[in-house]
Order: C-alpha cells, then sequence, then structure tokens
C-alpha cells in the first residue's frame, strides 16, 4: 500500500515544482475540517470488483497554476494506472482539487475502469460530492460534471482519506503526463 502514498505525495511533488520562484507558497486542497476527527489513517485496499481512484491536487496562489495527479490501483493495492497533469489555470485550491476529481474520472473512463471509489484529501469536496447539492457556486460547473461522470465509470463512494496517510517521496511517477 506504500504505492498508494508514493503516488499521491509524487502528486505533491509535481504541483510544488510548478513553483517558478523559490519560496511561492503552494496551496495545497485543504478542508476547514479537523482531519485527525475524519477519514482512515492508513490507505486500504478496496474489495474485489471494485477499484480506487486516488487523487490529489495543488494549486500555486500566486500565478494560478498547479498540477493534479490520478491514480487507479486495484484489491491488491496494485497500480494499475497513473497520470499527472500542469493545469494552467484554477481559482483555487479547492477548484484543482475538483479538477483533479473531474480528470481522475475522465481518465478511468478513457481507460476503462469500472465499479470505482473515489478517495481525496479533500474532505469538503467529498463532503459536498457525498450530499450531490448545495454546491459553491463557483464550483458548480466541475462538480456536476463530476456527478454524471461518477454515473458513467459506477462509482459507488466518495471518501476522504487524511493527508497524512499519503505522504512519502516517489520516483516512479515522474515524467507520467496526461
Amino acid at each position: 500500500f506504500r504505492t498508494v502514498s508514493m503516488a499521491q505525495a509524487q502528486a505533491l511533488e509535481y504541483g510544488v515544482a510548478l513553483a517558478t520562484r523559490e519560496g511561492e507558497d503552494v496551496y495545497l486542497g485543504s478542508s476547514s475540517l479537523n482531519p485527525s476527527l475524519l477519514g482512515p489513517s492508513s490507505w486500504d485496499p478496496p474489495s474485489l470488483p471494485w477499484l480506487k481512484l486516488n487523487v490529489n491536487g495543488s494549486w500555486n496562489a500566486v500565478y494560478g497554476s498547479g498540477g493534479i495527479g490520478a491514480l487507479v490501483l486495484n484489491d491488491k493495492g496494485e497500480l494499475l494506472v497513473a497520470r499527472a497533469k500542469k493545469i494552467q489555470y484554477a481559482g483555487s485550491a479547492m477548484h484543482m482539487e475538483s479538477l483533479a476529481i473531474a480528470e481522475g474520472l475522465h481518465f478511468c473512463l478513457e481507460m476503462g475502469c469500472r465499479r470505482t471509489i473515489i478517495e481525496s484529501d479533500n474532505a469538503s469536496l467529498i463532503g459536498w460530492l457525498r450530499k450531490g447539492a448545495d454546491f459553491s457556486f463557483n464550483l458548480e460547473v466541475v462538480l456536476m460534471d463530476i456527478i454524471s461522470s461518477a454515473c458513467e465509470v459506477e462509482v459507488s463512494q466518495f471518501c476522504y482519506v487524511r493527508r497524512g496517510v499519503t505522504k512519502q517521496p516517489m520516483n516512479w511517477l515522474k515524467g507520467v503526463v496526461w
């Protein structure tokens, strides 16, 4: 299950690497909720026949750009496919995280991955998607796209996973692009 931690950490590192000046702040999508109260403390594989789509995004507030990463793992924790992508513009860290989920779902459709559980470290976003309503106005179009794509991919659930679960260095995702 180290693979999941490593891939999500690489998505984070990819976003940080997009900062053009040393010392710039790069904001990660986050929640106003206390992460110690929510989410598992370790990654668990999905049960057969389900797959897990783990996504992450990072955002540079100065330039409005950043990166997203998505990977699909099976019931043994084996990496099936992974992608990373630079995003030229997002209005906020929350917007970048929502793009990570949307692009990850489109990736699943493209790769033929069905019966999927989605994991993200953004508790607010996962909460909105679980409710399927009352979206933030500025994210409504992206979130409705996520809901639509989730039906096609047969998503069983949207899950929050604590950020601390996914912090290990990763070299094998370098160079993986959309």
